[in-house]
């Protein structure tokens, strides 16, 4: 902080090779590698490959008693499966251990909810892949929403998803 409103000193600036394109659908903090120091993952949508399209990335940039200024990991969508979705932390699995969601959309009709597992030697591979398919007469398009939550106390988080003004739940336990 500074001792004047509405100024900052800027602190650490984020290196990467190429520029962040400011469409940031999800920013999480939280001890991904289990070293007691948070990590900083972001969710870039709008990332676009060499040719333009449109491929998203996710990027994970590692905490410690210095924080990384260059992520080192990230993983980078193609024309076909784009990645840089919502984020969300979940147990998902069970009720003791953690993990980082990507909710990926394709084409407004169905979901994929890719699930990277808390542990030490944390990398951005998924462990799982959950397809979640809507009826898109119905509902409409998929939003893009996503979140963990427990919505029937069993101690498992469900995933949670909208589309056309409708609430989805899809319950994990």
């Amino acid at each position: 902080g500074t001792p004047i409103i509405d100024s900052f000193i800027t602190a650490l600036v984020l290196q990467e090779r190429d520029r962040f394109n400011f469409d940031l659908w999800g920013i999480i903090v939280a001890d991904c590698n289990l070293d007691g120091y948070d990590d900083l993952i972001l969710s870039d949508r709008a990332y676009q490959d060499s040719v333009g399209n449109g491929v998203g990335r996710t990027l994970i940039y590692r905490g410690g008693w210095a924080f990384d200024s260059i992520p080192f990991d990230s993983i980078v969508g193609t024309k076909d499966n784009k990645v840089g979705g919502r984020l969300s932390i979940g147990r998902i699995h069970d009720s003791k251990h953690q993990y980082l969601c990507e909710y990926r959309s394709f084409g407004g009709v169905k979901l994929s909810v890719c699930t990277y597992p808390f542990q030490t030697k944390f990398r951005l591979y998924p462990q799982d892949t959950i397809l979640c398919a809507y009826d898109i007469q119905k509902y409409g398009s998929i939003q893009g929403n996503g979140f963990s939550f427990d919505v029937d106390a069993d101690s498992v988080d469900d995933l949670i998803t909208a589309a056309g003004g409708a609430v989805m739940v899809d319950r994990k336990s």
